[in-house]
């Protein structure tokens, strides 16, 4: 298949760089000493213990392999909303060689952060950036201290895993471009596959496919290749949707889904992004929109406008191009926006990197080489440094719900987070104080009504956990836990038959619920 080139340039031609490997040793070894004290962190109990330490017996096993694909990532029994198997199987490779310890996990993260980094630098290069300019680059990805939770939240290697199928996906398109092999053509198609099983985000990519065989590729694609592609990613996305629906009981999430809230934040949540990616101070482990200072994200959004007029050799369509990428990526985490996890601008980042390595800063700034470096080094310095402070807030379980509350404190979830943590510590009378503070900010928030009926039960004060336990009935009737401390609640005062009815409830509702598992099978056997 011949690829024909075409008349315009979208920049001057790069000379010919000799291509080493010294590039990706150097990124991977400044990633490596900013991140190396996050390989001794714990479990942060966001999502991380659910999915790892509640469902180990599953992930530990290897003929549970093929099973990945069979549940939602939480393994919920009524529900879930959230297919991604190789998500799952990346906990599970990592359950089977390393055990229930915290330090493969996070390994793992940090190989996943690393690779992607390194993908990044090849795409930058691919797309015909200098060596200096993509290290630079890919750098500043490395160390950003707002894509920090990516490599030190175990659960944010969704977000890594999905980059580097992306950023695989995109670099084999352009060797089918280029070479028209059907072999690229394949692992094309493969990686992006495994993109929409990693994460749904994915399923922009087809925009970004297309925009870039249209306004960045320097070739000409025969009309039979871009049909094959376009055939290939439809039936890709077919395919993967008929799966998921075919797994999940709610395959379409959300559906009190309110468009016209989601029009009212769109703007602040995305300048809200841009802040942390031009000023990275106010970063929160877990925020919402309403604790977040937007002051920085106008200032960042009005200077990228301001550097782009001012940079006089930018290329308007590989600008252009990259804000494109920045916004595909993104807008489907502000479908959403109940919380700004930092996370979510992890594969949209490397759009706007792309945007801004059009701007001329050494001409705007006045800048020659020489101060072009400094300011360079001066930067990845002082990401470096902001990462690694900001990396103890996950260090565990305590300090990253304390972080929480500190940077969002207007976020029940937060509070009621935090107070678990202190439960699980034994201090009760800090548990209490956060659980109740949760209820002060939001009266409806899910799992602390049932939270603060485990105090009352402990201090066997049975009238008002049994009146918290009801309230959690409300608020959340699926929830497999409230009917266990129910049956434990019966089971002290006395009433067997009760405790039976409301711990057979709990494993109808979720059958991986151990402990009402083991307390119906003794109670049966009292009964009999």
């Amino acid at each position: 298949m011949s690829i024909t080139p075409k008349d315009r340039k979208l920049r001057p031609e790069q000379p010919q760089e000799k291509k080493s490997l010294y590039p990706y040793f150097w990124l991977s070894a400044l990633i490596f000493l900013v991140y190396f004290q996050g390989l001794f962190f714990g479990f942060v109990y966001l999502d991380d213990n659910a999915l790892i330490l509640d469902n180990f017996e599953f992930i530990s096993k290897l003929s549970n392999i093929f099973g990945a694909f069979k549940y939602d990532a939480f393994f919920n029994s009524y529900g879930g909303s959230y297919y991604r198997p190789i998500f799952t199987l990346s906990f599970m490779l990592d359950a089977l060689t390393g055990g229930a310890s915290p330090f493969m996990y996070h390994l793992t993260n940090l190989l996943l952060h690393t690779i992607a980094s390194c993908l990044a630098y090849r795409l930058f290069t691919e797309f015909e950036y200098s060596s200096s300019k993509a290290f630079l680059f890919s750098a500043i990805f490395g160390v950003h201290p707002a894509l920090s939770q990516v490599a030190l939240w175990l659960s944010g290697r969704g977000e890594s895993l999905l980059a580097i199928f992306v950023a695989g996906s995109i670099l084999f398109l352009v060797g089918f471009a280029k070479t028209g092999k059907f072999s690229f053509y394949m692992l094309h198609i493969l990686f992006f596959i495994l993109s929409v099983f990693t994460k749904e985000t994915a399923l922009t990519a087809p925009l970004i496919y297309f925009l870039y065989l249209k306004f960045i590729f320097r070739g000409k694609i025969p009309s039979p290749a871009l049909i094959s592609l376009i055939s290939g990613w439809l039936l890709s996305i077919a395919c993967c949707l008929v799966i998921r629906s075919l797994v999940l009981k709610t395959p379409v999430a959300h559906t009190d889904y309110d468009i016209m809230h989601t029009l009212a934040v769109a703007f602040p949540s995305t300048a809200a992004y841009v802040g942390k990616i031009f000023f990275p101070f106010n970063l929160s482990v877990f925020p919402v929109l309403k604790d977040i200072s937007l002051k920085y994200g106008i200032i960042a959004v009005i200077l990228v406008i301001l550097l782009l007029y001012l940079s006089k050799t930018r290329n308007n369509k590989s600008a252009v191009f990259g804000l494109v990428w920045f916004a595909a990526f993104l807008s489907p985490s502000l479908l959403y926006p109940a919380h700004l996890s930092e996370t979510r601008i992890y594969l949209p980042f490397i759009g706007f990197l792309l945007c801004l390595m059009e701007i001329d800063f050494g001409g705007i700034f006045r800048l020659n080489s020489i101060g072009l470096k400094v300011a360079s080094v001066l930067i990845i310095s002082l990401f470096s440094i902001k990462t690694i402070l900001h990396s103890r807030n996950f260090k565990d379980r305590l300090s990253f719900w304390k972080q929480a509350v500190e940077s969002s404190p207007s976020h029940a979830f937060n509070h009621n987070n935090l107070g678990s943590m202190y439960y699980l510590d034994g201090d009760f009378h800090e548990a209490e104080f956060y659980w109740k503070k949760a209820i002060e900010i939001n009266p409806g928030e899910r799992l602390v009504h049932n939270n603060l009926g485990l105090i009352y039960m402990n201090r066997g004060d049975f009238k008002n956990a049994e009146a918290e336990y009801l309230k959690e009935l409300e608020i959340n009737p699926l929830y497999d836990n409230v009917y266990f401390n129910m049956g434990l609640l019966c089971y002290r005062q006395g009433d067997l038959p009760g405790a039976q009815a409301l711990w057979k409830k709990a494993v109808e509702l979720n059958p991986r619920n151990h402990g009402a598992l083991n307390n119906l099978t003794a109670i049966e056997k009292l009964l009999k």
